[in-house]
C-alpha cells in the first residue's frame, strides 16, 4: 500500500491533470484503483485518441462500415442498414419485454 500511495503521489505531482484526472486529494483514498484507472483507462484512451488525430491530421482517416472519412471534408452518410437493423432489434427487444 505504501508503495502504490507513493507512486500515485509521483503521478500526481508530475503528470497532467488531464491524464491523472486527480485533482486536490483525489484517489488519495484508494491509490490502488487510482493507478488502476490510470494505468489501463485514461493512459490507453489518451494514446488512441493521439493516434487517430495523428492519422487523420497525416491524411489517413477511419473506415466505420465500409465507408472512408474525411473524404474530401465532407462528413460520412449514415449508413441506413444499420440504423434500420437497430432500430428493429430494439423495437423487437421493447416488444418483448411488454409483452
Amino acid at each position: 500500500d505504501a508503495v502504490a500511495s507513493s507512486a500515485w503521489r509521483w503521478a500526481k505531482r508530475s503528470l497532467p491533470l488531464l491524464v491523472t484526472g486527480a485533482s486536490g486529494s483525489d484517489g488519495d483514498a484508494a491509490p490502488e484503483a487510482a493507478l488502476f484507472n490510470l494505468v489501463l483507462i485514461r493512459a490507453p484512451f489518451l494514446l488512441a485518441c493521439a493516434a487517430l488525430l495523428v492519422n487523420v491530421l497525416l491524411g489517413g482517416g477511419i473506415v466505420l462500415s465500409g465507408a472512408a472519412w474525411p473524404q474530401n471534408g465532407a462528413p460520412p452518410p449514415p449508413d441506413s442498414a444499420a440504423w434500420r437493423e437497430l432500430l428493429r432489434l430494439r423495437g423487437g427487444a421493447a416488444r418483448g419485454a411488454a409483452a
